[in-house]
């Protein structure tokens, strides 16, 4: 080589150098402005809150004084309420304190890889009375719950003690079987029966049984079980039906539950969100309601009765349980009718029957669903003739308004020869819709665009409120009340990004001072103080390329837990600290 070959080589190299420096300048400067841009993001949310506060303040205040100056004005007796004036002073008047800084804040619990396979999780929520069980479904079709409070344990295998106990079930089949099933994509515990049930993607719904064994490390004497099949179909002329109230055996349980497109959400009833003389059977156990949803727009209204009021094993020596001898861990069995196998356990008999109240079948998918106390949103056509049995709250696709379902019966409903009829005959249905757009200048109606899409929503513990999770990076805190006194947007909580192709989640806190929702954009847990109306925390610990996919908050137990699930392939377990 030349000395002018040489030089040219350093000059190359020198030129290299200087524009890999030159690019680590640029990268470091759009990673400053990337974040400025994130900045401004925010800062402009809220800033749109503020002003739609304001807004609405000023709007109360301008129709305060409407009524003040109507009633200095009028000479009658006759008084005409505005019902949605007085809804949006008393709206002014929720949140007012500051939360008290009590709400999950600490990860205490983390479960890998909870899924077989490397799954992802799908779902997860707490069981409603007692926060140390968990319910998660996964993308393999797999489902488990979980004793995860053993988890707390100093013991340095704790956590994989906690997965080794874990109940695992296939929705294909019995418990232990490979997994063969659709994606698990909704879950939720019955409140008042051990049961609980999913969704799937391939559009079915199932009922599993479980039973939680010893707490005591080691101990695996649970059962985990798909008893959907074990239950006798009954007929209802509510429901379309020229059959009588009898029970058939003509198909499968879950082929009936089937829906024709994948679950897109359900839930099942507490004991407060239904009249308790409304679906109570003839025998005195409870008879939860349970309601699913498709992306087809089908909603089924099931009731599900258990005939024996006695809880056992079927040993050789019985042992019979109240309900009200349900200790914390829920060790018990249920009556099933059936003789799979299955790995954990002893076998287990029920004798229960399924009862498909209503099925409505909506223009649009729902996405959302809940039930809300009976007196929420009730038609103002009810007198004292009918009884409310029970309001479930839900919201279409492409529709700008909350839709309450009221079922109730019609008390002076009677046949010709003066008998009375059948509670399914005298079951009737309001709707009411409750728009959430702004009034129209100047008239009584609302706004009709659609903005948005309610992918969520939780009643909050002192079943007043609701918190919707919408597909426009904006969670609202929404009032229940009665048709008389028209509820409404409490807060828009602002600060984060979740779009339509995301899966926005919220749920409540405890004390309901606070609201958690999650991000598309990382795998942090945003913390709302919903008095003010902003973040006050960001929960840091899952992955933050994994976003968070599900959580759920406690409200009956005895602690404040949170819990989420995230494409991190983790259950993780937030706890007050």
């Amino acid at each position: 080589l030349t000395i002018m070959d040489l030089l040219a080589d350093i000059g190359n190299a020198d030129q290299l150098t200087s524009a890999r420096e030159e690019n680590k300048i640029l990268q470091a400067r759009v990673q400053k402005l990337t974040a400025q841009v994130k900045e401004l993001t925010l800062a402009k949310c809220t800033l749109e809150a503020e002003v739609e506060m304001y807004r609405n303040e000023s709007m109360c205040t301008q129709m305060s004084d409407m009524n003040v100056n109507k009633s200095k004005s009028t000479s009658s007796s006759h008084t005409t309420t505005n019902s949605d004036s007085n809804s949006t002073s008393s709206l002014v008047s929720d949140f007012v304190q500051s939360g008290n800084g009590v709400y999950s804040n600490t990860l205490a619990v983390t479960l890998p890889n909870i899924h077989d396979n490397n799954a992802n999780p799908l779902c997860v929520c707490l069981h409603p009375t007692n926060d140390a069980l968990l319910a998660t479904g996964g993308a393999n079709g797999s489902f488990k719950i979980i004793s995860w409070g053993t988890a707390l344990s100093p013991s340095p295998n704790a956590v994989q003690m906690t997965l080794d106990r874990c109940l695992t079930l296939s929705s294909g089949g019995a418990t232990g079987s490979a997994c063969r099933a659709a994606p698990i994509i909704c879950v939720d515990f019955c409140e008042s029966l051990p049961l609980v049930s999913f969704g799937c993607m391939d559009g079915s719904v199932h009922l599993i049984y479980y039973k939680v064994g010893n707490s005591s490390f080691g101990s695996s004497n649970g059962v985990c079980r798909d008893v959907t099949n074990d239950f006798q179909l009954v007929s209802s002329r509510n429901n379309g039906s020229n059959n009588d109230n009898t029970s058939t055996n003509t198909k499968s349980i879950s082929s009936t539950l089937q829906h024709s497109k994948y679950i897109k959400c359900l839930a099942w009833s507490s004991s407060d969100s239904t009249s308790s003389t409304s679906f109570s059977s003839s025998s005195s156990s409870p008879s939860p309601i349970l309601v699913t949803a498709s992306a087809d727009g089908m909603v089924r209204v099931l009731r599900i009765t258990l005939a024996n009021t006695d809880f056992s094993t079927n040993t050789s020596t019985s042992t019979t349980m109240d309900m009200d001898m349900m200790d914390d861990n829920m060790d018990i069995a249920v009556n099933v009718n059936n003789n799979n196998n299955y790995t954990q356990g002893n076998e287990v008999i029920i004798n229960g029957t399924i009862q498909i109240l209503h099925t409505l079948h909506l223009p649009n998918p729902v996405e959302a669903l809940c039930f809300v106390p009976s007196s929420s949103s009730l038609s103002s056509s009810s007198s004292s003739s009918t009884t409310t049995t029970m309001t479930i709250c839900l919201h279409e696709q492409n529709t700008p308004h909350l839709s309450f379902y009221s079922f109730y019966n019609d008390n002076n409903n009677n046949n010709n020869d003066g008998s009375s009829q059948t509670q399914q005959q005298q079951q009737q249905l309001t709707v009411t819709h409750h728009s959430l757009n702004e009034k129209v200048t100047g008239t009584s109606g609302y706004e009709s665009h659609v903005s948005f899409t309610v992918m969520h929503m939780t009643l909050s513990p002192s079943k007043q409120y609701l918190s919707l999770a919408t597909s426009a990076s904006r969670n609202i805190i929404y009032k229940l009340s009665s048709i008389s006194s028209k509820g409404g947007i409490v807060r828009n909580l602002y600060g984060h990004e979740n779009d339509g192709y995301s899966q926005p989640r919220t749920a409540w806190s405890k004390n309901g001072m606070y609201v958690y929702g999650n991000t598309q954009t990382d795998g942090c847990i945003c913390v709302w103080d919903v008095a003010s109306g902003r973040i006050v925390e960001r929960l840091e610990g899952h992955d933050r390329g994994g976003s968070v996919r599900d959580m759920g908050g406690s409200c009956g137990g005895g602690s404040d837990v949170l819990v989420s699930v995230s494409y991190d392939k983790t259950v993780r377990i937030w706890l007050w600290e």
